[in-house]
């Protein structure tokens, strides 16, 4: 046996010395410019420099790597130590470069939330410790003229005794450290000397133990079994440096040492499979390998503590026992089968085990989309979704456990980013999915704090929830800003619009740091045309943004910077909110909206109580306006005053009767027919009835026009059969039926009365106010409830082959309920008898007013088609963005920074390429504490600033 070659000639190949230390660096050069994207307006001449000198040193690292490894091809050579231990200085310069020249990085009007120099210092480290670990290896890996006793015996001792000797120091310097100063820079010196010696001979004796063992299930007993299991056991008091303690990493790691302790033998026809089963599960060696790769210099730090270190070197063991063994295993192989095969089964085997988590995560967000748009975003002509209530519940399980903790690092990121797209799906929208599709609240997750507590040191780092804070995690400021005064501005009439702009006076009436939220009443045909803001006696316009985005970013700004952000968003079409931040005490500060309507109009809006007169006068009649659309479509606004004089009906009544056959009413079910009687008993008016069996589903028992007598027979029988299942649901089934009704050809003659029959006597309908200011004559009651007024009087508007209906009492807006616009014309039926609307107004498709219609036409749109609600956003916002008019999906926003606006922009492109349900943030939903914060990046802070506060002195 060769006992001075410890590394394999393919070890030390230029080409994968090349491509070790090329490739990371293009991966951190694309890291460092994005930040760099982000801070570029607002880095000082220091910072660029710093942007600069990284960049210059990975030039140097990278051409130096190439010509080296050109060099070495042309002459037919293998990586030397010496080259090894070159590049290993190099690296380490670049990364105490880096480390030093983060705070330069990242400029102090930057805010950690937006970027975070911890998460650069950890893309330095999980960059270039690669690098630093194939260099270590080359290095470690040379033959020495002693013998194999002294090499072994030496190395023992020097693993031992370093770590011992540093405890030892320390213990004895903290009691002289008045009397005896070492200079930092040797302290420094000496401490890294040390831990390049540590993890040298650490990696020495495991080639040795692997060449020497050889052949026999030791390293891989050690490697795969014992020293893992022992690492998670450790790992359960000490948390270091992310909690494990989750079921699944413990199956895997019992199979990986069971494979690892597969024998292979050459001449047995197994040998093929023992081969793919190692490689199969050499995703994990790797994975737990990268996870605490960039600790692995920290390792005497973690010895002192407690013994830690022991678990940081485990992975790097297992790595290394895993490699070789596939390594050597293909050699071998390679003499009976092709290289070409070879590389096939290789292929297949290593994408396994990644595959089938990104196959889980797929399932998982198939299973949770579906829910999600089953429950917000529904066809609402499907009665019965192809909703699985029991995979439904693995995933909502699986994710709330994530919530409370069970984070592994680059693996729930990958997995959030594949169901979630990065944002996250909140407690009460989890709520209303549970109960809706499996009748069960899952929204109150089980509490793996105190055992499983996943979040640990790494969510400093990766975790994006982490870094994003949740908004109900900080208390929000005092509120004591105060509406000084209101006037308006300017005047400015273009054609049939006016423009106007009100200024607000805001002061701060305590000594505290204060926020100001308020509310203003505006008129359904006033529409906000503008915000602005002051920061520091100048006018900052706002943008028009995402709404869901421009929230986030206010929230962030407010609760973790304090800088100055300003936001206007609608609360519901008649009502904005108005928030503005921060206000030093005693402060005075103003904003402006500029608010655009027709001319002769009355507009009046209400802010805090105080009354403002736009324009108009009393007793001037609006007409009717008629606005052209995009695409040749028509909408129509009718003011009160008209819909009062047009020809109106009050539809007869058809009682719908919504039955519940959720799992919740088993025992209330047989009774429905009684409660069902003695609502007839109270209602003897009712002659027309239908009824519908109602869990997540719809299921109609008998159609409309049904006579009570046979309703009740009816009932009685469907409730006999129906296998009661999964949650009730009656918004959805209302929404269902008045949808059918609405884009029928012809409106029917009855409007209809939802009563609800559930298990409970409560009326459990929410969010279908939308749906029933189209249907103004439609309501709903509890089946115990009595009602006195059936039906209200609407006017009908025939719009081509769609209809609408409006209150004869407050008039509105009327649509073609179609997605299509057609160049229609609107008529109103009374009967028998039609009448052709005449406008006395008339606004071009090139008006900001058409855009205020548009707007209004979309959400319309929205409501009635929610399937289509993610593409009818993303129009919104477009056109909202172009004429800069405010829509309820959208919000004016001013913040201060660059950075702050392009974070926006990067947040409103992850918001519109997830689902609407999605959110950025939990408004009720703690973080995952962390643990333990790494002891190395504490003492790095540390000496920082003790050299800080030596160079000022």
């Amino acid at each position: 046996m060769n006992i001075r070659k410890l590394l394999p000639d393919e070890i030390r190949s230029p080409w994968l010395f090349m491509a070790i230390h090329v490739l990371p660096q293009i991966v951190l050069s694309l890291i460092l410019w994005r930040a760099w994207d982000l801070v570029s307006a607002e880095v000082a001449a220091t910072g660029r420099g710093a942007y600069l000198t990284v960049l210059g040193m990975q030039i140097v690292i990278v051409l130096t790597a190439i010509i080296v490894g050109v060099v070495l091809m042309r002459r037919a050579a293998l990586i030397r130590w010496q080259v090894g231990l070159a590049f290993i200085v190099l690296n380490i310069l670049f990364l105490w470069a880096g480390f030093a020249l983060c705070k330069d990085l990242v400029p102090r009007t930057v805010a950690e939330w937006m970027l975070s120099p911890m998460h650069l210092i950890f893309a330095f480290l999980c960059l270039v410790c690669p690098a630093l670990f194939y260099d270590s290896l080359c290095v470690v890996g040379i033959s020495l003229p002693i013998s194999l006793a002294k090499d072994l015996g030496g190395s023992v001792a020097i693993l031992v005794l370093i770590p011992t000797g540093w405890y030892i120091f320390a213990v004895i310097y903290s009691r002289f450290y008045s009397i005896v100063h070492i200079p930092f820079a040797v302290g420094m010196t000496i401490f890294i000397v040390c831990t390049a010696m540590v993890v040298f001979v650490f990696l020495r004796l495991l080639m040795w133990l692997y060449r020497v063992a050889r052949g026999t299930f030791i390293p891989a007993l050690l490697g795969g079994l014992v020293l893992p299991l022992c690492g998670l056991a450790l790992n359960v008091a000490i948390p270091f440096p992310v909690n494990l303690q989750y079921w699944p990493v413990y199956v895997l790691t019992v199979v990986n040492g069971i494979v690892l302790l597969l024998p292979f033998n050459m001449m047995h026809p197994v040998r093929q499979w023992v081969w793919f089963a190692r490689i199969v599960m050499y995703p994990f060696s790797l994975y737990f390998f990268i996870l605490f790769l960039p600790f692995l210099p920290l390792s005497i730090l973690a010895m002192i503590a407690a013994g830690a270190g022991f678990l940081i070197l485990t992975p790097v063991f297992l790595f290394v026992v895993h490699s070789r063994m596939i390594f050597d295993e293909t050699r071998m192989l390679a003499r009976f089968v092709s290289r070409e095969k070879i590389l096939k089964l290789f292929i297949v085997a290593i994408a396994l085990l990644p595959m089938g988590y990104v196959v889980r995560a797929t399932i998982h967000r198939t299973a949770l989309m579906r829910a999600v748009e089953a429950v917000y975003t529904p066809d609402l002509a499907v009665e019965q979704p192809a909703i699985s209530p029991s995979v439904t519940k693995v995933a909502l399980k699986r994710l709330q456990s994530m919530k409370d903790g069970l984070y592994l690092p680059f693996m729930s990121e990958i997995y959030n980013r594949i169901v979630f797209n990065g944002m996250v799906l909140p407690d009460y929208k989890v709520k209303r999915i549970s109960e809706d599709i499996c009748g069960e609240d899952f929204s109150q997750r089980p509490n793996f704090r105190g055992r499983w507590s996943g979040g640990g040191f790494f969510n400093i780092f990766l975790n994006t929830r982490s870094r994003s804070m949740s908004w109900a995690n900080t208390r929000p400021p005092p509120r004591n800003v105060a509406l000084k005064d209101v006037r308006i501005t300017s005047i400015v009439t273009n054609g049939p619009l006016v423009e106007v702009r009100i200024e607000l006076e805001l002061q701060n009436s305590s000594q505290d740091m204060a926020e100001y939220v308020g509310e203003i009443n505006v008129p359904s045909l006033v529409a906000v045309s503008g915000f602005e803001l002051d920061m520091k006696g100048e006018w900052v316009e706002g943008r028009v943004a995402d709404r869901k985005s421009a929230l986030w970013l206010y929230h962030m700004i407010r609760d973790s910077t304090r800088r100055d952000p300003g936001v206007l968003v609608y609360t519901d079409p008649q009502h904005l909110k108005l928030s503005v931040f921060p206000f030093t005490p005693l402060e005075l500060r103003r904003c402006a909206i500029r608010f655009v309507f027709l001319t002769g109009i009355t507009a009046e809006i209400v802010v805090a109580d105080q009354r403002f007169q736009l324009g108009g006068s009393e007793g001037v009649e609006m007409p009717i306006v008629q606005v052209a659309l995009n695409g040749g479509g028509k909408a129509l606004y009718v003011p009160r005053e008209q819909a009062v004089s047009m020809p109106s009906v009050q539809r007869a009544v058809c009682v719908h009767f919504l039955l519940d056959v959720s799992a919740s009413a088993v025992e209330a079910m047989p009774l429905y027919a009684k409660r069902v009687e003695e609502f007839f008993q109270r209602h003897l008016w009712v002659t027309n009835t239908a009824a519908t069996a109602v869990n997540f589903g719809s299921k109609s028992i008998c159609p409309a026009g049904t006579s009570p007598d046979k309703l009740r027979e009816e009932v009685s029988r469907a409730m006999s059969q129906i296998k009661a299942c999964g949650g009730y649901s009656p918004d959805m089934a209302v929404r269902r039926i008045l949808f059918k009704e609405l884009t029928s050809s012809t409106p029917s003659p009855c409007a209809t009365l939802f009563v609800f029959v559930s298990a409970s006597n409560a009326v459990p309908v929410n969010g279908i106010n939308d749906f029933l200011g189209m249907m103004p004559d439609v309501s709903g009651i509890d089946v115990g409830k009595t009602v006195e007024t059936p039906s209200a009087h609407v006017v009908q508007f025939n719009a081509g082959n769609s209809w609408a209906l409006l209150s004869a009492e407050s008039g509105g807006w009327v649509f073609n309920n179609e997605i299509a616009d057609n160049n229609i014309s609107f008529k109103v039926l009374a009967g028998s008898n039609e009448t052709v609307i005449t406008p006395g107004l008339q606004i071009s498709v090139d008006s900001r007013w058409a855009a205020v219609a548009a707007i209004r036409k979309l959400s319309f749109l929205r409501i009635l088609y929610p399937y289509r609600a993610d593409m009818l956003r993303d129009e919104i916002l477009s056109i909202a963005k172009k004429s800069g008019i405010l829509a309820p999906e959208t919000a004016y926003t001013v913040v201060e920074t660059s950075a702050q606006w392009k974070t926006l922009e990067r947040a409103e492109k992850m918001a519109l390429g997830a689902h609407s349900a999605l959110e950025f943030d939990e408004f009720q939903t703690p973080e995952p504490e962390v643990w333990i914060i790494l002891a190395g990046f504490a003492v790095w802070l540390v000496v920082m600033r003790v050299v800080a506060r030596r160079h000022v002195v």
